[in-house]
């Protein structure tokens, strides 16, 4: 064999050694990133759900604290409440020590999980480095292709939760625009912001709460129309009135015109009042009334319209 030939096989095979060894190179930098691009998500993923579980933890707490407030039955309630801190602290204390052995825990594990699949791993020829490699890299990869799932389904989860939670407030929105409106419509303003400042918000119903609600103009009336007094002339009004309650009712606005008397000027008030806001109420009312002569017109009207068009 020709010493030419030989050092020219020589030199490929060296050449052909060293782009297999750059090969490994890159792929052994490639395996790097993608095992601490995939530690990066896994904290993540673990911040989450440890951050969800204590959030869970605390809330089934504070509900058992609120059900216990809300049995008093002779219990002194100072003393309870110290209890309820010191097991909230006891709480805090458990779940502290619980995060600790997680993180613990997930040491150990990684370090094991880096020790198996290590990247300083000694090998007696190239083949079995390549072997070695690709094993490690599939189960990496599997690693990764997990983690990503999870990911997925903890963002799939959020966004389901973001549109509830978009879809509830259009709901609130749309309730709180429409009782807008109907106060806007039928209360006055100087009543609106009496009841703005008699309104407290109770934190035990989550509701807002009118103090001495019992003794507004609408109840008062309606206890006052149900008394013992049974004057010829009361009877006659309940008969009447009975008698319009059989009847169909063709005129909304006349039906609802009764419900709103409470905002209407009591009398011994406005002979007690000046003469300008006396001329200012009736010309209110003059207006009220204007305005449901002018609909009562135009109903009156429509109506002769369409029998013309029947005609």
């Amino acid at each position: 064999v020709d010493h030419a030939e030989v050092a020219k096989m020589q030199r490929e095979m060296e050449l052909e050694a060293e782009e297999q060894k750059l090969a490994l190179q890159q792929q052994q930098q490639q395996d790097r990133e993608a095992k601490q691009q995939l530690d990066v998500e896994l904290l993540d993923v673990k911040g989450k759900i440890r951050k969800e579980r204590d959030e869970q933890i605390r809330a089934a707490h504070r509900l058992r604290e609120l059900q216990s407030k809300l049995v008093v039955g002779g219990v002194n309630l100072l003393e309870k409440d110290v209890q309820q801190r010191e097991m909230e602290a006891q709480l805090d204390s458990e779940l502290e020590e619980r995060r600790r052995e997680e993180q613990r825990l997930a040491e150990e594990v990684e370090k094991e999980e880096e020790a198996r699949l290590g990247l300083d791993e000694q090998y007696n020829s190239l083949q079995e480095e390549i072997e070695g490699k690709t094993r490690k890299l599939k189960k990496l990869w599997g690693k990764f292709k997990t983690a990503q799932a999870e990911v997925q389904d903890l963002q799939n989860e959020f966004q389901r939760e973001k549109e509830d939670i978009l879809d509830t407030i259009r709901e609130l929105s749309r309730q709180l625009k429409l009782r807008q409106l109907i106060m806007t419509s039928y209360i006055p303003l100087e009543q609106l912001s009496k009841i703005e400042r008699c309104s407290e918000w109770d934190e035990a119903t989550e509701q807002w709460r009118i103090n001495r609600l019992q003794y507004a103009g609408n109840k008062v009336k309606r206890r006052a129309e149900g008394g013992a007094d049974a004057s010829p002339m009361r009877n006659r009004k309940g008969k009447q009135s009975a008698k319009n309650a059989e009847k169909p009712a063709l005129d909304i606005s006349k039906a609802m015109a009764a419900v709103y008397f409470s905002y209407e000027p009591d009398p011994e008030a406005m002979a007690e009042a000046d003469p300008e806001e006396q001329a200012i109420v009736q010309a209110e009312r003059a207006n009220k009334i204007e305005h449901a002569e002018r609909q009562r017109k135009k109903r009156e009207q429509m109506k002769l319209d369409a029998a013309l068009l029947l005609n």
